[in-house]
């Protein structure tokens, strides 16, 4: 993501919560908003882009939460599935195999509330593919993972496939910059 990008988004972020005073209680109706704001005022494909991308050359696939959280509204969810499909698809057609990196660094229980219907749109979407996205996953890792996975885990396992589950690799906080670092170095 260009800096001039990153530098728009938190500059929408800093006059939303200029005009609307950061609540203390009910954070995350007024994050939703916030969101909201920052998901009209671009192309949703640019920030698609931003947030999902196939890491140049290879079968590997980086999710970004990070910037992911400063404008997911359910209104997107469908389109934003849609586009990680296809950048699934264009991977297994060109190598037959992806691997799943994620960065859920800041991710929490309640964020975990606000996209849980993102989460069933996409584990229920590839009920009506040409492919299982599971079979051809190689790994799903997830960086900086959160210390309530626990929690998460329970939440999620039932509706994660168990091919997935075989396939996940969980780092923790401490090592996660290093290896982000590595990964996205020649992104």
């Amino acid at each position: 993501m260009s800096v001039n990008f990153q530098e728009k988004i938190t500059q929408l972020q800093n006059n939303y919560y200029k005009d609307n005073t950061k609540c203390l209680l009910f954070k995350s109706n007024q994050k939703i908003d916030c969101a909201n704001t920052i998901s009209n005022a671009f192309n949703k494909n640019e920030l698609f882009s931003n947030t999902v991308y196939i890491l140049s050359n290879t079968n590997q696939l980086y999710f970004d939460y990070t910037f992911f959280k400063t404008y997911a509204t359910p209104p997107i969810f469908e389109s934003l599935v849609e586009y990680i499909y296809d950048l699934i698809k264009q991977t297994i057609k060109k190598y037959k195999t992806y691997d799943m990196h994620i960065n859920w660094n800041t991710y929490t229980i309640s964020a975990h509330d606000r996209y849980k219907e993102l989460y069933s749109l996409f584990l229920n979407r590839y009920n009506n593919c040409d492919f299982n996205f599971h079979d051809n996953l190689n790994k799903l890792y997830v960086y900086y993972t959160p210390n309530v996975i626990q929690v998460i885990s329970k939440l999620m396992a039932p509706i994660i496939h168990p091919v997935v589950l075989s396939k996940v690799t969980l780092f923790n906080k401490n090592e996660s910059a290093d290896l982000l670092n590595n990964l996205l170095k020649n992104k």
